[in-house]
């Protein structure tokens, strides 16, 4: 820097550094031997440069880059255009005159090295834009460019600094020189965060969040990203807190995202945004997790309390919890047409999945930041998880967890996550680790150390306990990411979409509810008052539609069901894979024989992953039937699935996740009824999994297992649930009967049975059909019951009286008719389906229904349904409109007469008819014949009525004859409980009594119990009593022989 030293001497120089507080705005150096004059210097420049003027140069381009970037000089003489200075800068007077002190009036250099202190001074002007002077010789003042100048924010000053500076390096300046000025402009910045107290106290963190959201209104937020991160990265380097500098910013924002949290709100991607900066680097990332970590980490709630959580509670739903009436998409639905409300769910759909896939950024960006913030943020999920686990109980407190929106954002971010490796056929699913439940983990450390951040899953229940002297193999030390986020996904689920789900049906039902309120209310009142009580059901019933509307947009969302399929059909699989194969090097195609035995690493899988697997499957069934198809060839693993899981309870324990998976098997089912399905589905792949599935064969037998064992749970509400459950088995019997294959399958199953049919334990076809009639004796038996009760209510609305009675009366007699109406529909349903199953299997299965410990129970039940169908009683079934209550008195005549036929070709059948002294009359066919022929029956079916009828007739008088005869037989001849003569009389250990073989059989298929005194009896303990036999056949021969 010779040619700087020119204008002083050596002992001035000493004198400057050591009384000007401006000196370090000169670098200076050594003393020179010789000092030409600047004026020399200067009217020089134009000519051949020697190395002084060299710098002189570089001295004037820099000090013109610090005007041009910081709009600063110590020149108050304006100067041309053409030498391209702003046209307005502060000026910067004391550092001004101190130079000129030390240089001359002329000199009018900032050099870069000195810059940073010269801003430092500029910032620290109360009022900079006193200090503001026009520049240029020819153009006037600019308002703008004045205001630019003046700017008093100090970071909104810096951040037009910087732009100014890239504008300058895309015009071609120097690397070196930018770094310098960037440098600056770093260091500045870093302190005006980290000690606003420099520049007069300004908020310099709300001028952060507002450069954040200035740039993103003009789409350029990425270049206040990139100032920011530089502003970051000086303040990491320093070793200074990123927290303290940055963190406030974050609270700004969450305030600011309380003020309008609305799912359409604009400035959501601002947001973002903002949040997104912060993922990544890591001292970044460590702000945001700060911030996103709640005090207390067991208050539910607490997550939602960060800008982050504030985001994942963006939604279409509407949120009890907000303090007010967040935005609802669909306020008063009546009012707009099905285009318009499809119109608002596609923008819901739009906006929700744009959102979710900032928030995936952000997740991701977390993670790859660094190992140890990957960890916080599955930590924080977990605890997350953990501390709304009561959003998944009955008796929870909604307003003491976070929303049902912020678990269903969430849970489309981690299915997102998993799409890299969550999908059939994927590889990487092979690598989870299902032994991950097993481990308990308490603290931070540990999660890290093991992989592991969902806590208590040792305390879930698991789909299979261990048998006596079975293991798991160790765990490993520690769990891959895949593992670890496959659980997080599944809880997030279990605790976000199952629960809204299970609200969406009750807000369902509770819509139908007011549907038939108000048409009942209209009906019945025509007053001022009954005006308006219909006014309030019907803002109830808009409120409803509105929240059921809001539900349904949240479940259908198309990416996150989408992705949920996947995620769910993978998962399928994987169980499928341990199910089948040991091997986890490959995907493995489930074929014939099934292995028999049962993989322990069944009873490391919580149930709530089946859970969440059957639930979404369900929803898919009801809402969204065509993602079915869409999965196309991965549906064989759902069907493989339901075909392993569902019919063994060795594999799944729980009776009602099995029964569920025959809820989604009807989902399969190719349904061709337009009636049901009011949108025509493609149904190409469920077709062809039914006939070209590997272990369709399987199918009918898991089927049975599972109608049977729903019996036999233990659980005391069974006896009411198992009807729910086997609806939809019923359809499915009804599908599978179609079919050429399965049919013959089934065949085989009653072929099968009819060889064990005597072994203790009932083989399956005969408890199946035993439990089928019982089904169809009970659910016929109690719909009539309702029908009766349904027909005097009906009664009475139709006499003099009721128009006397008050309003109130009538409403309460109106509702007891809805109540009695509901479960009469149910169970005339399952009457309905249960007999149409008989009818069908009779037409080619015989011998079960024939069979001595059968027969007389089947003939008897069909004999008593006639009679109460075509019987003089049948007037008390007459109510006002059958369809309503599912009764269809016709058709069940039609299918009952066609089990006659069907089994009337076997004398053990007709003979057990015609002993039915209950019900059967020769007069009962002849009812039978001119009912058929009133709804027109079959010609075929008449005739061969009339056929069974006569042959029954001759067997019947047959009976009469031989009951006179015996009529005086000894009482130890006598079954004890059905009081007819014995003819294969067998004893019973368990209480030393002796019944009729047949009796006590056909009891124990349905109780295995001593039925005298409840102790446990199989049919191999009871003992032939031959002796008993062989006299009653010796006094039946004499009484024949005398007669």
């Amino acid at each position: 820097m010779d040619s700087i030293r020119l204008y002083v001497s050596e002992n001035q120089e000493m004198s400057e550094k050591d009384t000007n507080p401006f000196a370090a705005l000169m670098q200076q150096e050594g003393p020179s031997e010789k000092e030409p004059s600047l004026d020399q210097e200067l009217s020089d420049m134009d000519s051949e440069t020697d190395s002084g003027d060299e710098e002189i140069l570089n001295l004037i381009y820099e000090s013109n880059l610090i005007n041009k970037v910081f709009l600063i000089t110590i020149n108050d003489a304006p100067v041309s255009p053409s030498e391209g200075i702003p046209t307005h800068c502060v000026f910067l007077f004391d550092i001004a005159e101190q130079i000129k002190e030390v240089f001359g009036q002329d000199w009018t250099i900032i050099e870069l090295s000195s810059a940073q202190q010269a801003v430092f001074e500029r910032l620290m002007c109360p009022i900079p834009s006193d200090l503001v002077i026009n520049t240029s010789t020819t153009n006037p003042d600019h308002v703008s460019e004045k205001a630019e100048a003046g700017e008093e924010l100090a970071l909104k000053y810096l951040f037009e600094c910087y732009k100014r500076l890239l504008n300058l390096k895309e015009s071609g300046l120097k690397e070196e020189l930018f770094n310098k000025c960037e440098s600056i402009i770093a260091s500045i910045g870093a302190t005006c965060l980290l000690t606003p107290a420099v520049i007069n106290n300004q908020n310099v963190h709300q001028q952060v969040f507002d450069i954040f959201m200035r740039e993103f209104k003009n789409d350029n937020f990425s270049a206040s990203a990139q100032f920011f991160k530089l502003v970051a990265e000086q303040v990491n380097s320093d070793g200074m807190s990123c927290t303290d500098a940055f963190g406030p910013v974050l609270t700004i924002l969450q305030e600011e995202m309380k003020k309008e949290p609305g799912l359409i709100n604009s400035l959501n991607y601002g947001y973002c945004g903002i949040i997104w900066f912060f993922s990544n680097p890591e001292y970044l990332a460590e702000v945001l997790l700060n911030h996103m970590t709640p005090a207390d980490l067991n208050s539910g709630k607490a997550y939602e309390e960060s800008s982050l959580g504030k985001l994942l509670c963006l939604t279409c739903l509407y949120n009890r919890n907000d303090g007010g009436d967040s935005y609802r998409f669909f306020e008063k639905p009546s009012r707009y047409s099905q285009q318009q409300l499809s119109s608002t769910q596609s923008q819901i759909w739009q906006l929700t999945s744009l959102l979710n896939a900032k928030v995936h950024e952000i997740f991701i960006s977390i993670c790859k930041s660094s190992v140890e913030n990957k960890h916080r943020l599955l930590e924080w999920l977990g605890n997350c998880m953990k501390a709304n686990a009561g959003r998944g109980k009955i008796w929870s407190l909604q307003n003491q967890n976070a929303s049902d929106g912020f678990f269903m954002n969430i849970g489309a971010v981690l299915l997102h996550m998993c799409h890299k490796f969550a999908t059939p056929n994927s590889p990487r699913m092979l690598s989870i680790d299902f032994r991950y439940c097993k481990v308990d983990v308490k603290t931070s450390d540990d999660m890290r150390a093991k992989g592991v951040h969902l806590k208590e899953l040792p305390k879930s229940d698991f789909l299979r306990k261990l048998d006596e002297g079975e293991s798991i193999a160790e765990s490993p030390d520690t769990f891959n990411f895949p593992t670890d986020l496959f659980f997080l996904t599944h809880r997030c689920l279990q605790l976000g979409f199952n629960v809204l789900h299970s609200r969406f049906m009750k807000v369902n039902r509770e819509l139908h509810q007011y549907q038939q309120a108000f048409q009942e209310h209209q009906q019945l009142l025509n007053t001022a008052r009954a005006t308006g009580v219909l006014e309030e059901i019907q803002e109830k019933m808009e409120k409803a539609t509105s929240v059921f509307l809001s539900m349904k947009a949240a479940l259908c969302e198309t990416k996150m069901t989408g992705n949920c399929m996947q995620f769910h059909t993978a998962t399928a699989q994987l169980l499928v894979q341990f199910a089948v194969t040991d091997d986890l090097s490959k995907h493995v195609a489930p074929s014939l024989p099934v292995r028999e035995d049962i993989p322990a690493i069944l009873a490391c899988v919580p149930a709530f992953v089946v859970d969440n697997l059957v639930d979404f499957m369900l929803f898919v069934r009801r809402f969204q039937e065509q993602k079915f198809e869409e999965i196309a060839e991965n549906l064989d693993s759902v069907l493989s699935f339901i075909i392993l899981f569902m019919g063994n309870k060795k594999r799944i324990n729980n009776y009602h996740l099995r029964a569920k998976l025959a809820d989604i098997l009807d989902g399969l089912r190719p349904n061709f009824d337009t009636r049901i399905r009011s949108n025509i589905v493609p149904t190409y792949h469920r077709q062809r999994i039914f006939n070209e599935h590997p272990l369709r064969m399987l199918l009918s037998r898991s089927l049975l297992s599972i109608f049977n064992d729903i019996e036999f749970s233990g659980d005391e509400h069974a006896f009411e649930q198992k009807f729910n459950y086997r609806m939809p088995m019923y359809r499915i019997l009804h599908y599978l009967w179609s079919l050429e294959e399965q049919c013959k399958w089934i065949k085989d199953l009653s072929e099968e049975a009819m060889l064990t049919i005597e072994d203790p334990v009932p083989p399956l076809f005969v408890q199946f059909i035993n439990l089928l009639i019982n089904d169809a004796i009970f659910t016929l038996d109690e719909a009539m019951d309702y029908l009766k009760k349904i027909r005097e209510l009906e009664m009475k609305k139709e006499s003099a009286e009721w128009e006397e009675m008050p309003a109130f009366e009538r409403i309460q007699h109106e509702n007891n008719l809805r109540t009695q109406g509901s479960i009469a529909r149910f169970f005339n349903t399952m009457a309905n389906e249960s007999i149409k199953v008989l009818s069908h299997i009779s037409t080619d299965i015989k011998d079960v229904f024939t069979h001595p410990s059968m027969v007389d129970r089947v003939a008897a039940m069909f004999n008593d349904f006639l009679v109460k169908l075509v019987g003089r009683k049948m007037g008390l079934l007459k109510v006002s409109n059958f369809e309503e209550y599912e009764f269809n008195p016709k058709q069940l005549v039609k299918d009952i007469s066609q089990i006659y036929v069907n089994l009337g070709d076997r004398d053990e059948f007709c003979e057990a008819v015609a002993r039915d002294e209950r019900s059967y009359t020769p007069g009962l066919f002849i009812q039978v014949e001119r009912v058929l022929l009133k709804i027109f029956a079959p010609s075929s079916v008449i005739e061969e009525i009339k056929v069974v009828a006569t042959k029954v007739k001759s067997m019947s008088m047959m009976k009469e004859t031989e009951e006179e005869l015996f009529a005086d037989a000894p009482d130890e001849f006598l079954d004890p409980l059905l009081s007819i003569l014995m003819s294969d009389p067998v004893f019973l250990p368990t209480s030393n009594q002796t019944v009729e073989r047949s009796t006590i059989q056909r009891h124990i298929m349905s109780d295995p119990h001593d039925p005298f005194n409840r102790k446990d009896l199989t049919m191999d303990m009871v003992v032939p009593n031959d002796e008993l036999r062989k006299r009653i056949e010796e006094w039946k021969k004499e009484k024949l022989k005398n007669s």
